[in-house]
């Protein structure tokens, strides 16, 4: 009702065609489906990373990196630093962002997330999920989410000389990994390995940092965030859309489409109101002669 009345006021009635809303007619399966997607896309930005934890001789060996249910204090004090500890089963999905896991499922009960204002960053913890021995040995439940996820922090403790490669993990997705060596003395070394396409974005923090644990989750954070937009920018030129810039202008492009549509359908119902017309007159000028 009180759209109705803003709609038919002065200032909304004086609008131009082109910026006036319309009717939609929700039993066309187009503009239904558009809907959905328009649904899916949430009204702040939202990003999801994985984490995984490398023990000791464990660098190249995929299944034990997923397999790991803890890491280190340090490991653990660094999670900490990125975000809340949320549980999974008491969250309101239509507000919060989870990437896809779901206790029901067998993800685990609890994850971290960051948010702020305008953003919300759930991470896909391979050590918070469950390990599924009999049923998934080769732990591909984790590998599902993590694999699916553009970038992954990856905090390598098997020592400085086992180095950990950017495909370990295999996953069709991942265009960066977030790679952090402790060291003594509470500092560690950071850097960023990435697929050839994603080189010249991310050349201006690739090269290796030195942070301390202290300020260690949030230089992190900030580098997975920077390399989850720049896979985000890359995947949609690479498939021939328009540059993913943020969840605000990927809605706004979702409503012009529906738009498209309606406006569509609507000048097809025309054409064809038009053309019965026509045939109806014609009809009755034949009638008329005799």
């Amino acid at each position: 009702m009180v759209f109705l009345t803003l709609y038919h006021s002065q200032c909304f009635g004086n609008m131009p065609d082109s910026e006036k809303p319309m009717l939609i007619n929700t039993s066309n399966k187009s503009i239904e489906s558009s809907l959905k997607i328009l649904d899916r896309i949430y009204p702040h930005e939202t990003h999801k990373i994985g984490i995984l934890y490398v023990g000791g001789g464990q660098a190249s060996d995929e299944i034990a990196i997923l397999a790991n249910s803890f890491g280190s204090l340090r490991y653990a004090d660094f999670l900490h630093g990125l975000g809340s500890l949320i549980c999974l089963r008491d969250v309101d999905r239509q507000t919060t962002f989870v990437g896809g896991l779901d206790a029901e499922d067998g993800d685990g009960d609890y994850a971290y997330m960051w948010e702020d204002d305008v953003m919300q960053v759930i991470f896909h913890v391979a050590t918070l999920m469950p390990n599924h021995p009999d049923t998934d040995p080769k732990c591909n439940k984790k590998k599902r989410h993590i694999g699916n996820n553009f970038v992954a922090i990856v905090y390598n403790n098997a020592g400085d000389s086992n180095e950990y490669k950017l495909g370990t993990v295999k996953g069709q997705f991942i265009y960066a990994c977030v790679i952090i060596t402790p060291l003594d003395q509470g500092s560690n070394r950071v850097e960023i390995q990435c697929r050839p396409e994603l080189a010249e974005p991310l050349e201006h923090i690739k090269d290796p940092k030195i942070v301390s644990d202290r300020n260690l989750a949030v230089l992190v954070r900030q580098m997975a965030l920077h390399c989850n937009l720049a896979a985000h920018i890359q995947r949609s030129v690479s498939t021939g859309r328009e540059p993913y810039a943020s969840n605000w202008l990927e809605r706004l492009r979702a409503i012009k489409r529906i738009r498209e549509k309606v406006i569509k359908e609507r000048d097809n119902q025309d054409k064809n109101e038009a053309n019965k017309t026509a045939a109806n007159d014609f009809t009755a000028a034949v009638l008329r002669r005799f």
